[in-house]
């Protein structure tokens, strides 16, 4: 197996979880632990320690992924706002401290262009295949709101940093359940 591989159901829980694209995820590991699975500490995102530690070290895989998605959900939140895998990159580049070792730039280029030349070394891109659900999110949250217009309920959300605008007629008919959806330009 190799580092890809074997991190991926990791990555593809931490991006169920964030919205960060997997092949991010895995660029960024890949960056982090030098290739090595399992990771150094159980820590595959080098994950800060929340007690003043530069590093923590995790009993479990789990935990430090968990903590890996916290980071994500609070820190680094732009990211998964972002389109694409090479916006999610430079923006999780442009995010990481500046008293960090490396913000992902050390072989020369804007901050994160380190982890775009990973992903595409490996065509990781091909782990971001999901397509937009055929249907918005049932939950109401920061990132989703909903309106009725007339006689059309309408769905605006993100899905893999992709805005997506969802709509259906509000009362649909037998047989007439269908959202239609279409995603949009970020600002």
């Amino acid at each position: 197996m190799t580092f890809f591989t074997e991190a991926l159901p990791s990555a593809r829980s931490a991006h169920s979880q964030t919205g960060v694209l997997t092949s991010v995820i895995l660029a960024q590991w890949a960056d982090e632990q030098g290739y090595r699975w399992p990771p150094e500490g159980n820590n595959p995102g080098n994950v800060g320690s929340f007690d003043g530690q530069p590093i923590h070290t995790f009993p479990t895989l789990a935990q430090g992924v968990a903590a890996y998605v916290q980071a994500m959900n609070t820190t680094y939140a732009s990211v998964a706002r972002q389109v694409g895998s090479t916006n999610q990159c430079y923006n999780l580049g442009a995010h990481v401290p500046v008293y960090a070792s490396s913000r992902y730039e050390e072989a020369g280029g804007p901050p994160g262009e380190d982890l775009v030349k990973i992903i595409a070394a490996n065509d990781l891109t091909q782990y971001d295949g999901a397509p937009i659900p055929p249907e918005p999110p049932k939950t109401q949250g920061d990132d989703v709101t909903s309106l009725v217009i007339g006689t059309q309920t309408h769905v605006w959300g993100f899905y893999n940093g992709q805005p997506v605008h969802w709509w259906q007629d509000a009362a649909p008919g037998p047989n007439q359940n269908v959202w239609h959806y279409e995603t949009l330009p970020l600002p």
